[in-house]
């Protein structure tokens, strides 16, 4: 789905018995990870993506319900070992030799968010 400033998404519906909360987007990707479906988001990159919505989310009230997309990122480290993680907003690759603040030198940027921290 895209969301497009000044449109509609999502769809309203009752909010349903099982929510969990993710309070972050690691905790929104280990929720996911779990297979966890009903989940409220309450803090992250992704909820600042999605409209940051303080509003409390009580099961068997009216919420707005919508897809996220997940991803699923492999890559193999230096010393060939393969790493996979799961992610919901985004995944930065850098050397962790990069000195100079995190966003200097050699860097990939895997997102589905609008935002990346402050």
């Amino acid at each position: 789905m895209v969301i497009r400033r000044g449109e509609d998404w999502g769809r309203a519906a009752i909010a349903p018995s099982d929510l969990v909360c993710a309070s972050s987007d690691a905790e929104l990707a280990a929720h996911v990870g779990e297979g966890q479906k009903n989940i409220v988001v309450t803090g992250g990159d992704m909820w600042r993506t999605i409209g940051a919505d303080s509003r409390v989310v009580v099961s068997g009230e009216s919420a707005t319900c919508l897809p996220i997309d997940v991803m699923k990122v492999e890559f193999q480290r230096e010393d060939q070992s393969i790493v996979s993680k799961i992610a919901v907003s985004n995944i930065v690759l850098r050397p962790t030799s990069a000195s100079g603040g995190w966003m200097r030198g050699s860097l990939t940027v895997v997102a589905n968010a609008q935002f990346l921290g402050r």
